[in-house]
């Protein structure tokens, strides 16, 4: 398991977490290897690694269809503006 420093991970039972600069250096002398430190909700935690999934970057794996959604939502805006006023 590669994770960057600030890359959100999502726990199995946590939700989303963030593996920190401060949970990398506990990493680094980490003797379980099936472990690893996150950060949520402000605390860190030892957690099991096979409960991490990395939250996959949707601008990267899903580019067009990640653009398709921001052009709807900008025209949804505006046609409710346009409504509205």
């Amino acid at each position: 398991m590669n994770i960057n420093i600030s890359e959100e991970v999502i726990h199995a039972h946590l939700g989303v977490c963030i593996y920190t600069a401060e949970c990398d250096h506990l990493q680094q002398s980490n003797p379980d290897p099936t472990s690893i430190y996150v950060e949520n909700k402000g605390e860190i935690k030892e957690v099991s690694k096979a409960l991490i999934l990395q939250a996959p970057k949707l601008n990267e794996t899903f580019p067009d269809l990640f653009q398709e959604a921001i052009d709807y939502c900008d025209r949804l805006i505006i046609s409710t503006f346009q409504t509205l006023f």
